[in-house]
């Protein structure tokens, strides 16, 4: 949990401040006001020590989309997210000035994290999928020392605000679930998010994506699980480029 959980706690203050000139504080579980650099010059979030009209609990311990985890899983629970606003500053205006357009950007590096097998769809099928469409411009993005894929351009981006940054200069996306999806649904960047069966659409899903997830909330197990296994087999490169190849014909219109 991260940038994409800040973002999301971003997408829920908008709401609650929608219609009013105010500041939303974003508050942690024992009642203090939370800072994050993905808020950085939000004019809606109140910073520690700023006066505010109203506010939130979202944090370590409250997010909204899980009751904790119990017995080496995460309970999920059925939620929406909202699509956060990510305010650049004119350093990183420039620097997303200074990528060329029309790329589909590509992630199939993970947190390294014990449930990250569960999520992990294979390095072998990220390659095939970049192998099977030779004419899309694909793009990766990360910081220094970052695993790449062969045909892929790659993009140094030391900070996730740099990486958002790069990504707006994006037409599509192709990620598993995780902070670039939430990073592309603040930016409005179509793409395709693959789920397995670890959570689901109907937690993390923000509509406008093509989301390949279980029908349920998703299992969450934190160790190895077979079902995610198989459930992360049946997702193959041709599918995944079907789905990239209706987002692009959908771009050109």
């Amino acid at each position: 949990m991260g940038w994409g959980d800040e973002l999301m706690a971003a997408g829920e203050v908008q709401a609650k401040a929608a219609g009013r000139n105010i500041k939303v504080a974003i508050k942690d579980v024992s009642g203090n006001v939370r800072w994050h650099d993905a808020w950085e010059n939000h004019p809606l979030i109140a910073r520690p020590g700023e006066a505010y009209q109203d506010s939130i609990t979202n944090g370590p311990g409250a997010r909204t989309y899980t009751n904790g985890v119990h017995a080496g899983r995460w309970v999920w629970r059925r939620y929406t997210p909202i699509p956060a606003d990510i305010y650049f500053s004119e350093k990183e205006k420039k620097f997303a000035d200074s990528i060329e357009s029309g790329h589909v950007v590509i992630e199939p590096n993970l947190k390294v994290k014990s449930a990250s097998v569960n999520r992990d769809w294979g390095w072998d099928k990220w390659q095939a999928l970049v192998n099977r469409m030779p004419k899309v411009k694909w793009m990766q993005l990360g910081p220094a020392g970052t695993r790449t894929l062969r045909k892929v351009k790659f993009i140094q981006t030391d900070t996730p605000r740099l990486m958002a940054a790069a990504l707006s200069r994006a037409v599509a996306f192709v990620a598993p679930e995780g902070g670039l999806h939430h990073t592309a649904a603040a930016l409005r960047v179509p793409g395709v998010v693959i789920h397995g069966h670890f959570n689901s659409a109907r937690v993390t899903g923000y509509p406008g994506m093509i989301h390949l997830s279980t029908e349920d909330l998703g299992c969450g197990s934190q160790f190895f699980c077979q079902a995610c296994r198989d459930a992360m087999d049946a997702i193959t490169p041709e599918m995944v480029a079907g789905h990239l190849r209706e987002i692009l014909n959908k771009t050109r219109l």
